[in-house]
């Protein structure tokens, strides 16, 4: 039990796992309320933001395991490290995120060819959406601030991709606004433009781990 305490103690001292913990966790309440007000209100840019949420927790558990495991020393079965976890748990969030990403795009397209458009929106669609760019407004500072102070390229990304879902949740709120003053069609417009951003989520991670893996050269900088 003692050696469990201390384990845990000596994580919580270290501010990566702190900030990456820290997002797992919004990043999950978020996910939790977005999906659950976009599927009673059929708001599919919601539910689209939901889902990059979703991708942004999975990515921070993922992250979470990987660093665990990469620290662990090397074995008689592993003589080089386990360093490649992180790698390989990368290339799983791209195949996740990359799914998702086709999934929300196919809905869009057969509501715009279907003509099928949102329920009736209450409050609950705008709360959610402005308590997400708060959150992430904060997550952001966060992040950028425990980057700098670690020098963490990973931390300071964390703190970038935040900065872009408070943009994503701008585009979800505009195509509610939208469908909430008759022009129903701006919630699966907006639904389309989510999809490619978390496709050009997955691309960059899988693209980025790829690279790792096959041993490029890195930039000179």
């Amino acid at each position: 039990m003692t050696s469990l305490f201390d384990r845990a103690s000596r994580l919580i001292e270290r501010p990566g796992f702190v900030a990456t913990l820290t997002g797992l966790i919004v990043n999950t309440v978020l996910c939790v309320f977005k999906l659950g007000v976009g599927l009673s209100t059929s708001s599919l840019a919601l539910l689209s933001d939901g889902v990059n949420s979703l991708t942004d927790a999975v990515s921070s558990f993922a992250i979470l395991i990987a660093v665990q495991i990469s620290h662990k020393a090397p074995d008689e079965g592993h003589p080089f490290g386990h360093r490649r976890a992180e790698p390989i748990a990368g290339l799983i969030l791209a195949i996740f995120a990359g799914i998702a990403g086709f999934e929300i795009l196919k809905a869009a397209t057969i509501r715009l060819y279907t003509g099928e458009t949102v329920q009736t929106l209450g409050p609950w669609p705008f709360v959610v959406l402005a308590g997400s760019i708060l959150a992430k407004g904060g997550l952001s500072v966060f992040f950028q601030r425990i980057g700098e102070r670690m020098n963490s390229p990973a931390i300071l990304a964390g703190a970038a991709d935040s900065r872009i879902d408070i943009l994503i949740s701008l585009g979800a709120l505009l195509g509610i606004t939208g469908a909430y003053f008759g022009f129903l069609f701006m919630d699966t417009l907006v639904a389309l433009v989510i999809s490619f951003f978390i496709f050009r989520t997955g691309y960059r991670i899988g693209s980025e781990n790829i690279d790792y893996l096959m041993g490029k050269s890195p930039r000179n900088e």
